[in-house]
């Protein structure tokens, strides 16, 4: 009861009712069916109520947003308790000094005294006496900002002309990065702790000799800027109880003591946070901004069978806890000289709360292009009434498993595709010497042909009969497909001097499908092969006149 006319002239498009002639609405607009000559760069596929609408001067982009990291935590669980028995946590990591914007602004106070001694020497002379510095306070006229470690070390060497006492005036003016003032050894150029701001060494104020006054400056002042990466290795043990009490080797008890070891560490706990969130057997170690990377193992008097660390990645799933944050991701490695079985996985609590037991999906890897960018691909008209179409954006789902080795994104990415076809119930597209075909069946529906596709594969650990199929031809020319056709449940591909059949067997699968070239004719794909019958008619160019095989 309705047919259509649809008319592009390059940058308009228009569709008319054949029926009554009257010109249909079309909804929503793109820059990506704009071309120069749409006889030539544009094709078209009707599948039921949509017509994807292709430009083959289009390259096809991958999406720059990227899949999430694996996060900032790592996992301690206790998988066996046991009575007067060893469990030890060490936690390596390494710093990286803060971005510090809003640096702290400190002054530092000396005065001069007459330092007197025959053995001092200036020039290569002995002279009875000289005049050195002598540090008297200290002042954070500035507290700052964005100092992780929160603690500023004022460093002084030991050069020559420059003491401190035993003792100075140090001062805090205002809250922020610095929280406190320390001063090291002045016979060192160290600061304490890792990671933390430190003020640059004073050197070189020895000014005057002999008596004679020279060049005082009474008062310096300086930007603290951030220490240098840095990181540090920390140890942390407990031994469960002896007595007969089944408490002692409770695995929530040794958990908590574990919990209170690591807390009681400086270094862990300046730049941790340790928690158990549902107080049973599992530890979250959450690094802070400080930390640049960490690595954690374990060990135990239990065989090393009692405590384990899962941090970015373990070797099977069966190591990994039963209960854990919601959305917490880990790389199964699987045979360490084999990068093609790894894969990943996510937790998903049972009920959705923030922890709990649940179980573990396969996810996708992490800081790789999510997908592929719809604004590049094909676009869909869409028949959604009565004189009425919308033009959008083809939905095309992301990528949900594997990494770019074991699902890297289709071969058309990066390239244009030349055509498109529809086989076996699957979406095709052309790109170069290959064939790419989207995962059997068209996916969810919005109940006017909107449908979403997948080019990706939907786990790695096994392949599926309905996963996409991304094959190229083998032939010694260089072949560049440019049409499709179904044919005697066969697909036929057309190049420029070649053709080649693509078959599956009764089930098109990813196990079934191989591409043969058959025969070796000159193709002008100004008209689209045609299947007729029993037959396919192609035109060819026959210097300035065209034939048709």
């Amino acid at each position: 009861s309705e047919k259509y006319v649809v008319i592009h002239d390059g940058t308009d498009l228009r569709a008319f009712n054949l029926l009554t002639g009257a010109e249909a609405t079309i909804n929503g607009t793109t820059s990506y069916l704009d071309a120069s000559n749409p006889r030539e760069s544009m094709k078209a596929l009707t599948v039921g109520d949509s017509t994807f609408m292709l430009n083959n001067r289009k390259t096809v982009l991958a999406k720059t947003q990227t899949t999430p990291d694996l996060g900032d935590s790592a996992l301690l669980f206790v998988k066996q308790g046991g009575y007067e028995k060893d469990y030890t946590v060490t936690v390596e990591a390494d710093l990286t000094a803060p971005n510090v914007t809003d640096p702290a602004l400190i002054s530092i106070t000396m005065t001069p005294y007459l330092y007197d001694s025959s053995q001092s020497y200036w020039g290569g002379a002995v002279v009875a006496a000289e005049w050195r510095h002598r540090i008297t306070s200290v002042t954070v006229n500035h507290a700052g900002s964005g100092y992780g470690g929160g603690q500023a070390v004022l460093s002084v060497s030991s050069n020559q002309g420059v003491v401190t006492p035993a003792t100075f005036t140090a001062t805090m003016n205002g809250s922020g990065g610095i929280a406190s003032i320390a001063v090291n050894n002045p016979t060192t150029n160290d600061y304490l702790g890792s990671g933390h701001a430190t003020f640059t060494t004073i050197n070189g104020l020895y000014v005057s000799s002999g008596g004679h006054t020279g060049y005082i400056e009474p008062t310096l002042s300086y930007s603290i800027t951030p220490a240098a990466t840095t990181g540090f290795s920390e140890t942390v043990s407990i031994r469960s109880g002896g007595s007969s009490s089944s408490a002692n080797a409770n695995s929530n008890t040794i958990a908590n003591n574990l919990l209170a070891a690591l807390q009681g560490n400086a270094y862990i706990y300046s730049n941790f946070t340790v928690t158990i969130p549902d107080g049973g057997s599992v530890l979250v170690l959450t690094k802070k901004a400080t930390i640049n990377d960490i690595a954690v193992s374990t060990s135990d008097s239990l065989s090393n069978t009692g405590l384990d660390a899962i941090y970015e990645s373990t070797s099977t799933i069966s190591d990994l806890p039963t209960s854990a944050p919601d959305g917490f991701s880990v790389k199964i490695r699987g045979d360490a000289e084999l990068n093609q079985d790894d894969y990943y996985v996510r937790f998903e609590t049972s009920s959705g709360q923030s922890f709990g037991e649940g179980s573990w999906v396969e996810t996708v890897a992490p800081s790789i292009a999510q997908g592929i960018n719809a604004s590049t691909m094909p676009h869909v008209l869409i028949n959604d009434g009565v004189d009425s179409f919308r033009i959008e954006e083809m939905s095309v789902l992301d990528r949900v498993a594997g990494d770019d080795r074991t699902n890297p994104l289709p071969s058309f990415v990066s390239s244009e595709i030349q055509n498109l076809f529809f086989f076996k119930n699957r979406l095709g597209f052309l790109s170069k010497e290959n064939i790419a075909m989207s995962e059997s069946g068209l996916g969810s529906g919005d109940g006017f042909g909107g449908f979403t596709y997948n080019f990706g594969r939907t786990t790695v650990t096994a392949l599926l009969d309905s996963d996409p199929i991304d094959v190229s031809v083998s032939s010694s020319r260089v072949t560049n497909l440019r049409a499709a056709k179904g044919f005697q449940e066969n697909l036929v591909l057309f190049s420029e001097n070649g053709q080649f059949v693509l078959k599956g067997g009764d089930v098109l699968t990813p196990k079934t499908v191989s591409v043969t070239p058959i025969t070796n004719f000159s193709v002008e794909f100004a008209v689209d092969p045609l299947p007729l019958g029993s037959y396919i008619y192609f035109p060819f160019s026959r210097g300035s006149f065209t034939g048709l095989r």
